[in-house]
């Protein structure tokens, strides 16, 4: 009998150390995400400081940043098709 509580308490023991290892590997895997953001947010900031008609184009380069260009191509074509668009006559993004 107790022989077997010290297993139980042992298995107790060991899934709580388990539990607590995956929530310190959760909460780090978070940390690190809000970190990408916050350098991801801020390279896109300094980006749209510099490049007139961002926030117009946002939409359009979205789209493009989908379709997996990078930032500085998905602005390039966003704000060429948007010129195209104006000589047309056709609304914009």
């Amino acid at each position: 009998m107790k022989n077997r509580k010290r297993r139980l308490g042992q298995a107790v023991k060991s899934l709580s150390k388990k539990r607590g290892e995956k929530q310190s590997a959760r909460q780090s895997r978070n940390t690190k995400r809000a970190d990408e953001f916050k350098r991801t947010r801020q390279k896109v900031d300094e980006f749209a400081k510099t490049h007139p008609g961002f926030d117009k184009l946002a939409k359009e380069i979205i789209f493009w940043i989908e379709k997996k260009l990078d930032l500085d191509d998905a602005y390039r074509v966003a704000k060429v098709l948007d010129k195209a668009n104006v000589k047309l006559g056709r609304a914009g993004p």
